[in-house]
């Protein structure tokens, strides 16, 4: 895929802030970040270089090419999920696996390889998608009180009872990872593998969940200040990085990758154990973020126009569509 690098003036940077805060893997939030974000005014340089993605991986970006286009792009190839909410991707032994929802009734709906099942349960939405060994994790709310809910190959388990809500799903050698809240203060917490686990900082806010090798991590924010931090086995570290905002963590052999942004500005960036790394585009808004082999890779917005761009190693490459609205990503070897 051909790619244009250029860099960007934000005009008022007041505004980036609270605007990334609230995109987390959320499609919606995500796209009021981008109008907010070509309402702050910016420039891009026209005669920028040309760069090419790196050899031997596939890069695959989910999200929506103008209104009822809901679309997946393996390495710049679009494919036209219809109407459709899209929520997660994955990839797992060369199947690309896709959540959402589908059609006028908002079916939560499971697509392999560009073929759709229906999840069971009434009202269901789904919200995070894992697969591992075959096995398809997802996690939402279902019924008419929006319970949180997991399933495991389509199985609905209701975790938590009225005023819960789940966040997001990570899954590390079979057991199930739920950050959500619970209870009508909203207290945040882990479902692991069904079971209740409350953070000791009440007033946190989870941003994100990864779990690898026996270890699961949280990135969010916590104390009154909403200072950022990271959770490891539920042990709070803070960041710090002062005026930092996390909104993703990935965990790739013992190495913990954050993203978000930091700074007065609110600048994006992201962390490799705990260094700070900017992008180069300082209107950029990152809605999710993904590792392969130590490089980062991280998918959103820039410029004006909300101009969609994923990012390899700090570096944009630019989605060949300027209707296109790119959430999430996922990378693998080339398929």
């Amino acid at each position: 895929m051909t790619i244009c690098l250029e860099a960007g003036l934000l005009d008022d940077e007041t505004y980036k802030g609270a605007l990334v805060t609230s995109t987390i893997r959320h499609r919606g939030a995500a796209l009021l970040a981008v109008a907010l974000l070509a309402a702050c005014g910016g420039s891009a340089d026209d005669a920028a270089p040309v760069y090419d993605t790196p050899d031997g991986v596939s890069v695959i970006i989910a999200g929506e090419a103008g209104p009822a286009a809901a679309s997946v792009w393996v390495d710049g190839v679009r494919d036209d999920y219809g109407q459709a909410d899209l929520s997660g991707i994955f990839v797992e032994n060369d199947v690309l696996y896709v959540s959402g929802t589908a059609g006028p009734l908002h079916r939560a709906t499971l697509w392999r390889d560009g073929e759709p099942e229906r999840f069971d349960g009434g009202g269901a939405v789904v919200t995070g998608l894992w697969v591992a060994n075959g096995v398809e994790y997802a996690v939402g709310t279902s019924g008419f009180f929006d319970l949180t809910t997991q399933w495991v190959d389509n199985a609905p388990l209701v975790l938590g009872e009225q005023f819960s809500s789940p966040g997001f799903l990570s899954v590390d050698d079979g057991t199930v990872y739920v950050a959500g809240t619970a209870g009508s203060v909203a207290a945040p917490g882990v479902w692991e593998d069904g079971v209740w686990r409350p953070l000791a900082e009440r007033e946190a806010v989870i941003a994100d969940i990864f779990a690898a090798d026996g270890h699961v991590y949280l990135a969010g924010a916590y104390g009154l200040a909403g200072l950022a931090g990271v959770w490891t086995d539920y042990d709070l570290e803070p960041l710090g990085t002062p005026a930092a905002e996390l909104t993703h963590v990935f965990v790739e052999d013992g190495v913990v990758y954050l993203a978000g942004i930091h700074g007065p500005a609110g600048r994006a960036a992201y962390w490799v154990d705990g260094e700070v790394h900017d992008l180069e585009d300082e209107t950029a808004i990152v809605t999710d973020l993904w590792v392969h082999d130590g490089v980062v890779y991280m998918v959103g917005a820039y410029g004006v126009t909300g101009q969609a761009a994923y990012w390899v190693d700090g570096r944009r490459m630019e989605v060949d569509d300027p209707r296109a609205q790119t959430e999430l990503i996922t990378v693998t070897d080339a398929r």
